[in-house]
């Protein structure tokens, strides 16, 4: 919530900030599979974005090419040197979050929720529960959405249709110009007497426009951010839905999307956890400023919550898991005043374009707070700042990491790759210098023969909801591709081309539930193996002998039982590997223990080892590679928690009958856990790990790493010392330019 003056009220100065431009794009629906597969961490990219350039009610409809984006790294350091007037122990802070393509990345808090003497546990975290101010908007347009959606309020509406006795200036104004702040209503706060101690409520701010015959513009004219319109909004849900505004919310949002610390609050509410208080500066000292007299208005600014809860909300904002997508495109679409201006403003949010790329934003400023997020849908980025002190202007230091994230030129020895793609990738195979093959999202396939010079995008008919998370290419013109799952919806398919893709030949599917393909590898053009989870407690082990023209499973008596829970997170490709003409090696996790399977028969027969790594549902190995058929490293850790604490790497050197950590805690695969390869023709076998910070090579078995400064890759192929390839998330693709270590 915004108001002058101890809420400075967003005004003009917003007004000026809106661009006019078009629109937006919001990106599928992210399957649970594909978070769970994925790590968290840091940055993205080189990214070719196409961006519509023609919008009917904010859908798009025509294209042209945006220049080509450069991704920076967001490292600790520069993190910590953003926010380091809010790093004080005994100061106010804040807490930070970074998302990007579906990943967590950053989330994470400096300073202290409250400088009470003696207070305990303030130091702020990812859960501390800061007052929203006006990000409370967003979630006021929403439930307003859902009544419209349930058939209980029309956006035509006008406020006399809703109250017969609002006055009948009333008449004119609808639901959806209250969404649109073209109202034109009075501002609330100019009826509270700066002396009032007792704070006024939304039932208030609808009292004082029942008792006023005056507006500030005719309905529609103009457009003037209106805290009185959210009010009113909230007064609205309350009516129509026949449940207070905050029980509302909390049945229709919080509590669907697990977001249970999230509150629209008023002073003395016990059910505020974790919570922060907002802070002045004094001179030299940090006087607690936390609520003023219009500080209970909920519909306005009144919600509490954490980067933790907000995460939440902010990977819904993808799915039709509140809102469905014609609604949400609504939402996201800036309203027009009644001569047709856009007013940068759509349901809940400001809209304009950020260095030529859609951006969602909104501010929140109360007595003791300033806040602001900042959605860039296209690119599935999303930045977060709270903070519970009085100055400082949080949308510039979001605004610095979104510089960081996607626009900031990276030096590190890779150059990027001119596909013309927005797909996600996981798997990448590179039998030569000169060739390389990349699966992907949306039945994708990338492929160069000229070493990067030109690359062919190419879908597979019939695959435009497959995810392809295997491939093992033999040449230009042959490989094979499976698609991860699930089976029982016609995505666990493995599809084979000898043309340079021109035709596949589907090979394989099969519609048993639970099947999902984590990995995809072959001993030589001949034979082959591929897995999927578990289904009767077994994995699922299929091999080819024929170059993929045919797959048969692998007798389940000769596969040892999993543990509870445990299945493999099909996170590069790189989960699964072959050596030599007969041994193959499967890195699991999920359950209580990170394992490995292996086999030295070519997949007839199995045996698994415990590693002694923690699993857990969202931890245990990711990658695993064999310089010989007794040497072999892998690495893991747990992809929701951020860069560091869980991340590590064991090898072994008798074929994984046993393993050890390698290295310490101060020598790990730091954010680059997601995938590992072995570097072909090195002289010292030496493997490149990939993940969320980028890359890092260690030719001492893991016991060290040299971490390079490129952006967050998932898949990689290192068919010579001197060549190799990463991919990631929204197409990205990398070349390595330089000898490894």
């Amino acid at each position: 919530m915004t108001a002058s003056p101890d809420r400075n009220r967003l005004s003009q100065r917003l007004s000026q900030r809106l661009s006019q431009r078009l629109s937006q794009r919001l990106s599928q629906r992210v399957s649970l599979r594909a978070l769970r597969a994925a790590t968290r961490i840091a940055a993205l990219t080189i990214i070719a974005l196409t961006i519509a350039a023609r919008s009917t009610h904010g859908a798009l409809t025509g294209a042209r090419s945006s220049p080509q984006l450069t991704a920076g790294t967001l490292t600790t350091a520069f993190l910590d040197s953003l926010f380091s007037a809010y790093r004080a122990p005994n100061g106010p802070g804040a807490a930070v979050l970074v998302a990007l393509d579906g990943q967590l990345l950053v989330h994470t808090g400096y300073g202290s929720s409250d400088l009470t003497a003696n207070a305990a546990n303030t130091t702020i975290t990812s859960r501390s529960n800061f007052r929203l101010a006006s990000m409370t908007k967003q979630f006021t347009a929403a439930a307003t959405l859902l009544l419209v959606n349930d058939g209980k309020l029309r956006l035509d509406e006008s406020l006399t249709d809703i109250w017969p006795d609002f006055p009948a200036y009333g008449e004119s104004i609808t639901v959806k110009q209250l969404l649109h702040h073209t109202s034109g209503l009075r501002d609330y706060e100019d009826f509270v007497p700066d002396s009032q101690t007792r704070q006024v409520s939304d039932a208030d701010a609808l009292a004082f426009m029942k008792h006023t015959d005056s507006v500030l513009s005719p309905a529609g004219a103009t457009y003037h951010y209106s805290n009185t319109g959210y009010a009113l909004l909230s007064e609205i849900v309350a009516t129509r839905s026949g449940i207070p505004f905050d029980q509302f919310l909390k049945q229709r949002i919080f509590t669907p999307l697990g977001m249970s610390a999230t509150i629209a609050y008023r002073q003395g509410d016990p059910a505020l956890t974790n919570r922060v208080y907002g802070h002045s500066r004094t001179g030299t000292t940090w006087t607690r400023t936390d609520q003023s007299n219009t500080s209970a208005v909920l519909g306005d600014g009144g919600i509490y919550s954490s980067i933790d809860d907000l995460y939440r909300w902010d990977q819904a904002l993808y799915t039709d898991a509140i809102l469905p997508l014609a609604t949400r495109k609504e939402a996201f679409t800036s309203g027009t005043t009644t001569d047709r201006k856009r007013t940068g403003y759509g349901y809940g949010w400001l809209t304009d374009s950020y260095r030529g790329v859609p951006r969602l934003y909104h501010t929140g400023s109360s007595i003791g707070f300033r806040n602001a997020i900042i959605r860039i849908p296209a690119l599935k980025a999303t930045v977060i700042v709270l903070t519970n002190l009085n100055e400082g202007e949080p949308i510039k230091l979001a605004e610095r990491i979104v510089d960081q994230l996607l626009f900031t030129t990276n030096a590190a020895p890779w150059t990027a790759q001119p596909v013309s793609s927005t797909s996600s990738c996981r798997s990448m195979s590179a039998p030569t210098p000169s060739v390389a093959w990349v699966g992907c999202t949306g039945g994708k396939v990338f492929r160069t023969i000229d070493g990067g010079t030109t690359w062919q995008v190419d879908s597979v008919p019939g695959a435009a909801r497959l995810d392809f998370r295997g491939i093992t290419a033999f040449d230009a013109n042959t490989a094979v591709v499976a698609s991860a799952g699930p089976a029982e919806q016609g995505q666990a398919r493995i599809y084979r081309t000898t043309d340079g893709a021109k035709s596949w030949q589907l090979t394989w599917s099969d519609s048993t539930t639970g099947m999902f393909l984590d990995g995809l590898a072959f001993w030589d053009a001949q034979h082959g193996v591929t897995f999927s989870d578990p289904i009767d407690h077994k994995l699922v082990i299929l091999t080819t002998a024929d170059g993929g023209k045919s797959w048969q499973r692998s007798n389940p008596a000769n596969i040892p039982p999993i543990i509870d829970k445990e299945a493999a997170f099909a996170a590069s490709n790189t989960q699964l590997t072959t050596q030599g003409t007969s041994n193959a090696w499967i890195a699991t996790g999920g359950g209580t223990e990170a394992r490995v399977f292996r086999t030295t028969d070519r997949g007839r027969s199995w045996t698994v080892a415990g590693t002694g790594m923690p699993g857990g549902a969202s931890a245990g190995l990711f990658g695993i590679a064999f310089s010989d058929p007794l040497n072999g490293l892998a690495v893991g850790g747990d992809y929701n928690i951020p860069r560091g604490v869980t991340d590590f790497a064991i090898r072994t050197t008798d074929g994984g009958l046993t393993w050890k950590p390698a290295g310490d805690a101060l020598h790990r695969p730091d954010g680059v856990t997601q995938g590992l390869a072995l570097v072909r023709g090195a002289r010292t076998p030496t493997f490149v790990a990939t993940g969320g910070w980028g890359t890092a090579f260690t030719t001492d078995f893991g016991a060290s790493w040299q971490h390079g400064d490129t952006l967050t890759s998932w898949a990689v192929s290192f068919p010579a010392p001197n060549a190799g390839w990463v991919a990631g998330p929204r197409g990205r693709v990398s070349k390595y330019l330089r000898g490894t270590p």
